[in-house]
């Protein structure tokens, strides 16, 4: 998916997501505002991972341009300083069998210093555009490493993204069923299943479950404690405490019962 797709799709998530929540809410709905709520700070997060990335690579891109043009500088400085490092040595080499011969030593030896001044001048150059080149070099690598790293970061959103829209896609449909099958369920009294012992244990089953916090459910069609535990992320014996004139297993369809949220959540 590109990242423009995804951003809108993203919008659009964002949009459904602004409807309001009545105080009785189905797990599904829980579920479903959980998930937009998640693909919503990931798409941001992504967004601004991307602004990361663009503005990295210009950055590359720059010192690369600012690279190339050092080396060439380098490449020509390099050629300068071997041209006149020649010329300088036959310069000091006609300056050795002078000052065999000529009694201008004065002259020989400011010669001498000229030679050497110049000399030390093209190392300090080589020297500084060496230096600059290694910052260049290692400016672009630490670049690179970065933009790298984020662009892997926008690869697991990228996945992050897919599977909360799977995920939502998964609940709506297992909302819709839930809602065709108490519009096609017999207006009859169903036999209720045996009796099962109800275990209370007044201590949440983590400590990311709070019993100070609490949902309101309504039980649908076809749903068990068992289901609506495993959606709110709890246990059975979590919504036993917090139902404590709960006396039997069995649900109705209609039923309001409490659950304890997730902290975590």
């Amino acid at each position: 998916m590109s990242i423009k797709r995804f951003l809108i799709c993203a919008g659009c998530v964002c949009l459904l997501a602004g409807c309001t929540t009545p105080d009785t809410v189905t797990p599904e709905q829980i579920q479903i505002a959980k998930l937009r709520t998640e693909l919503n700070r990931t798409t941001s997060d992504t967004r601004g991972l991307v602004n990361q990335v663009e503005d990295l690579n210009a950055r590359c891109k720059s010192l690369e341009s600012e690279n190339a043009s050092l080396r060439s500088m380098l490449s020509q400085t390099q050629s300068s300083v071997r041209d006149v490092s020649s010329r300088v040595t036959e310069t000091q080499q006609g300056l050795s069998q002078l000052s065999k011969t000529s009694s201008r030593t004065e002259d020989i030896a400011a010669l001498n210093k000229a030679y050497n001044q110049i000399v030390a001048q093209m190392k300090t150059m080589t020297e500084s555009q060496l230096e600059s080149q290694r910052k260049i070099d290692k400016n672009l690598q630490v670049i690179q490493g970065d933009a790298k790293t984020l662009q892997s970061y926008i690869n697991e959103n990228r996945t992050k993204l897919a599977s909360l829209e799977s995920r939502i896609s998964e609940v709506d449909s297992r909302a819709k069923a839930a809602a065709q099958r108490a519009a096609s369920a017999p207006q009859h009294t169903s036999t209720p299943p045996p009796a099962q012992t109800i275990v209370r244990t007044g201590k949440p089953s983590s400590a990311n479950i709070t019993y100070e916090s609490l949902y309101e459910h309504v039980v649908a069609a076809g749903e068990s404690i068992w289901m609506i535990a495993k959606d709110y992320g709890v246990s059975i014996t979590d919504i036993y405490n917090v139902n404590p004139d709960m006396t039997s297993t069995s649900l109705r369809v209609g039923q309001k019962i409490k659950v304890p949220k997730r902290l975590d959540q």
